[in-house]
């Protein structure tokens, strides 16, 4: 009976540390992204990974303004993100990622992406 007096406010308190420590924070965006080449993504997500090596590989971070928004770190990216797929007039309850956004130009999708991105450097 000890036992269970000690594991049960071991186990609530354990699954009140899992709660808030996968919450994904809101925190103010720092910085004018209005000039920037927006591309959101997650980490578990094969096309964003592919984009992110493209991105990497090229050292396309230093040619072209471009922020890399992961939307498992803040939750405001994904607010952004539904704000900018509303100006390119998408349905915003079936948006995927990766996604672009540079002047009022919406793209979804590993290879949309990378070639968007190859004809800007020419």
């Amino acid at each position: 009976m000890k036992t269970f007096k000690i594991l049960i406010p071991l186990i609530i308190l354990s699954m009140v540390a899992l709660y808030f420590l996968n919450r994904v924070p809101n925190v103010a965006i720092e910085g004018d992204l209005s000039e920037k080449i927006l591309i959101f993504g997650q980490p578990n997500c094969p096309h964003c990974q592919t984009v992110k090596e493209h991105l990497d590989n090229n050292s396309l971070f230093e040619k072209l303004p471009i922020a890399y928004l992961d939307l498992s770190q803040n939750q405001a990216y994904s607010n952004l993100l539904l704000d900018k797929a509303n100006i390119c007039g998408l349905d915003t309850t079936n948006i995927g990622v990766p996604f672009y956004f540079y002047q009022d130009t919406c793209l979804q999708g590993d290879e949309p992406i990378i070639e968007a991105l190859s004809q800007m450097l020419q």
